[in-house]
């Protein structure tokens, strides 16, 4: 999953963690060792007690022949740029 600070991988027992989200695909290993894959617009991720919860305002199952990656890339860059204009004001 691709947040403000770059691309993270939260595993079993992540110490507290709450991130803003950019727009793409998120890979999550179940228990069983099942992945799923989903696409978020953009939301929130928040880490607590060995539990990971993500809120958006939009998820849809991953499809590769749906989802452009690339689109989501340049959608990333875009918000990640307006942050950075922001920031410098």
């Amino acid at each position: 999953m691709n947040g403000l600070e770059g691309e993270l991988v939260i595993l079993a027992y992540h110490s507290p963690y709450l991130i803003y989200l950019l727009p793409g695909i998120i890979t999550a290993q179940m228990s069983n060792q099942t992945k799923e894959k989903v696409v978020i617009d953009n939301g929130i991720l928040e880490v607590a007690n060995n539990n990971c919860s993500i809120i958006t305002n939009q998820i849809q199952v991953f499809d590769h022949l749906t989802h452009d990656e690339e689109s989501l890339k340049d959608k990333r860059v875009g918000i990640y740029l307006s942050y950075l204009d922001v920031k410098s004001l």
